[in-house]
């Protein structure tokens, strides 16, 4: 059994910088598996339509999130840790990471943050369409359940990676069978 921590949060919320953060104080390895990592395989040009928030149809995204999590459920099954991040925007999110994760261990992390502070960490990447945070603060949190809820204006990464070590150390507190359950 591989054990997955799951950071949910909108675009420019911190994922990546925990998943780092985590990374380096982990007792074991842990690998840093992003939906990026999938989108990172793109067409440079698919990336800079991705970014500037045009037309993105062709990319058949719904089978590229489902290839994320299929990858996510082969390392598992490799007996890879896994630390994900992705912002779980649709019902077949959770119901991909749902079937990848099954007799695994999970923890899921909430990642919050005041949307002021978003807006300005996504001007400042330069790399999303500037709104895109905005458009998925309503939902972000809208089908998980979680172990942990971070608030990443308020706490360092350090701070952050600590508390989800000590999420680790003592288990889940169940949130993935209450998230089944709100399915």
């Amino acid at each position: 059994m591989a054990t997955v921590i799951v950071l949910n949060g909108t675009s420019s919320s911190g994922k990546t910088t925990l998943a780092r953060a985590f990374q380096e104080i982990a007792p074991r390895l842990f690998l840093n598996f992003s939906i990026d990592s999938i989108l990172a395989a793109l067409p440079r040009s698919a990336l800079d339509r991705i970014e500037k928030g045009a037309d993105i149809s062709d990319l058949r995204l719904p089978e590229l999130v489902r290839a994320f999590y299929a990858c996510v459920g082969q390392l598992l099954a490799l007996g890879h840790d896994l630390v994900i991040d992705h912002a779980l925007t649709a019902r077949y999110h959770v119901e991909a990471l749902l079937e990848a994760t099954e007799g695994h261990e999970v923890i899921l992390v909430g990642l919050d943050c005041a949307r002021d502070v978003l807006r300005e960490r996504e001007t400042r990447r330069g790399d999303r369409k500037n709104g895109l945070a905005d458009q998925q603060i309503e939902s972000i949190h809208r089908w998980l359940e979680y172990d942990l809820i971070v608030d990443t204006a308020a706490v360092s990464p350090a701070k952050a990676a600590s508390e989800v070590m000590s999420v680790l150390e003592r288990g889940s507190t169940g949130a993935l069978e209450r998230t089944r359950l709100r399915l």
